[in-house]
């Protein structure tokens, strides 16, 4: 198991957040909320972080794991939502994110 987890705080249904290792759960955490999901609602805000190395549950990295953020982008192709990146070096990381969904289409500016 890899030491970097997505943390997707899904508020409609649990208070904690869902750490998921593997894209079977981030799949089955984004079929889940945006089942609870209604139009008027707007699009889902889904907070992703890289989990720190060595550091507990939840805790941020100072800088976004670019593999493991390109795989969460690919494993949720099928979902719409706002991201809220929940990194330290905030700029420097959301840069590095932009150049990977720069493509995407559910990618705006």
């Amino acid at each position: 198991m890899s030491a970097i987890l997505p943390v997707i705080i899904l508020p409609k249904i649990t208070p904690a957040p869902l750490i998921a290792p593997r894209s079977t759960y981030i799949k089955k955490a984004f079929k889940a909320f945006s089942k609870t999901w209604k139009k008027e609602d707007g699009l889902p805000i889904v907070h992703y972080s890289s989990q720190k190395v060595g550091g507990k549950k939840g805790n941020h990295a100072y800088s976004i794991d670019l593999k493991h953020f390109q795989k969460f982008i690919q494993n949720t192709l099928d979902f719409n939502f706002d991201l809220m990146l929940e990194i330290k070096d905030k700029e420097k990381s959301g840069l590095k994110a932009v150049k990977i969904i720069k493509n995407d289409p559910r990618f705006k500016l």
